[in-house]
């Protein structure tokens, strides 16, 4: 009784110690292969701040650059027309995009030669995604927090604006996480020009559109209540996370009877 309760136990902690080491390689695999794409996001997103930043005399170059990125996150007063929302498409696209193809061309490439030590298919994909999900929350804190720091510290900020942009910064990172996950099924299913596809297409939609709770729209800060918008955080967050719990819940069942040794599909 003894001996088999000991057997036991050492198997699953060799199961733990084995999904660990494939969860840190596969951490380490996409963080350095989105270096690259994270450098261009926060260079092109540096440029297009300083370029629609209104520089006045009694402002300094980083206040002015702050400011600029503050309030294009949403923060806007009115809308004269139809003004695309560049760095928005830019927070969500580039990490999506990136992280999927990253993701799949691990898959393709070295997935056979990490899959065969783990017990289950499920523990293989989702180390996977548990390492897109952290790099997909740390690229935003990295625009995030200094912007949270400095809107924090001036005395001049509406608190009501500074909360919106906290519920949209937190509501952007649940997309990106929604997205990611959605791609990589779609990319599996079908192929990733199909998925690439996909995500476009939804955040065209969600920007062009009036129509609530596509995804995108939770960070669009003048479609909430504080600006006059129609959504409310409460609902955006719910309408999040049960969406997000539908799609882990749909990708484990999908995971469970992914045939690895399907075509390649690019």
């Amino acid at each position: 009784m003894l001996t088999n309760t000991y057997n036991i136990f050492e198997k699953e902690r060799k199961i733990g110690r084995n999904y660990m080491k494939i969860f840190i390689r596969d951490l380490k695999y996409q963080v350095k292969k989105f270096l690259l794409p994270l450098l261009v996001l926060v260079i092109v997103y540096t440029f297009l701040v300083f370029l629609t930043s209104d520089l006045k005399e009694d402002m300094s170059l980083i206040e002015s650059f702050f400011n600029g990125a503050y309030f294009d996150s949403g923060v806007i007063t009115q809308i004269n027309g139809m003004t695309i929302p560049d760095r928005w498409l830019l927070l969500h696209l580039i990490p999506v995009i990136n992280l999927l193809v990253i993701f799949i061309k691990d898959h393709y490439e070295n997935g056979i030669y990490t899959i065969l030590k783990l017990d289950k298919k499920t523990h293989y994909f989702f180390s996977k995604i548990l390492a897109s999900i952290i790099i997909n929350v740390v690229s935003i804190a990295i625009f995030a927090i200094p912007f949270l720091i400095y809107i924090s510290s001036e005395n001049g900020n509406d608190p009501n604006l500074v909360t919106l942009f906290k519920e949209v910064m937190f509501c952007l990172t649940l997309e990106n996480i929604i997205l990611t996950i959605g791609a990589i099924i779609i990319a599996l299913l079908s192929s990733t020009m199909v998925a690439i596809f996909v995500v476009i297409s939804n955040m065209a939609i969600a920007m062009a559109s009036n129509f609530p709770y596509i995804i995108g729209q939770s960070s669009l800060a003048y479609m909430q209540e504080t600006l006059g918008g129609p959504l409310k955080f409460t609902n955006n967050l719910i309408f999040l996370l049960v969406l997000l719990v539908v799609l882990i819940v749909f990708s484990y069942i999908y995971f469970n009877r992914y045939n690895y040794y399907g075509d390649e599909k690019w």
